[in-house]
């Protein structure tokens, strides 16, 4: 009899050290996924957001290297475009919804209207000039020539915020039932 009561005694302390166990797997394993989304979410972020620094930078060097007559300006705009173009398909290879997906597109096609008006603007030496007398007279030009850019900029960049306030509320919502659970 008292056999039999160490041998209850003792399974059922097994029984709640592999439950324990099970929920400990299962709370680790959530909390990696959810560490890996948030990771994800925040370099796609700072992808976008060095994809605009670059397009400013773009626009600045290379319409001052225009300006300067310099032979150097088609490759200067090709090496900013070429990067620019491979942190887009970093941000298509990391996006994994199609909400993402659209955002990056939307990005890509502003800044591909961008590249188009600032392309047309440097092969007329005319149209340059008014480009920069425009950015010194009026400080809200260059606002409007990027303005859809910055539009598709603030897009993405508040569907990411969206993403990862969501993920934070996940995570409090397992904070607050753990203690429960355990």
């Amino acid at each position: 009899s008292l056999r039999r009561v160490l041998l209850v005694h003792e399974l059922a302390f097994l029984t709640l050290v592999i439950i324990t166990g099970a929920l400990a797997a299962v709370w680790g394993y959530l909390w990696q996924q959810s560490s890996l989304e948030t990771i994800r979410l925040h370099g796609m972020s700072h992808t976008a957001s060095e994809i605009r620094s670059l397009v400013f930078k773009q626009m600045h060097e290379v319409t001052a290297a225009a300006l300067d007559e310099n032979p150097a300006t088609r490759e200067l705009d090709t090496r900013y475009l070429k990067t620019i173009q491979e942190l887009f398909n970093e941000l298509r290879r990391a996006s994994a919804h199609r909400a993402e997906d659209y955002a990056v597109q939307g990005m890509q096609t502003a800044f591909s209207l961008l590249q188009s008006n600032l392309r047309e603007t440097l092969a007329d030496p005319y149209a340059l000039n008014r480009l920069v007398r425009a950015r010194l007279l009026d400080p809200q030009f260059e606002r409007r020539f990027v303005a859809d850019f910055e539009t598709a900029f603030k897009g993405f960049t508040g569907l990411v915020a969206q993403q990862v306030s969501r993920q934070e509320a996940k995570v409090r919502q397992r904070l607050a039932i753990a203690p429960w659970l355990l």
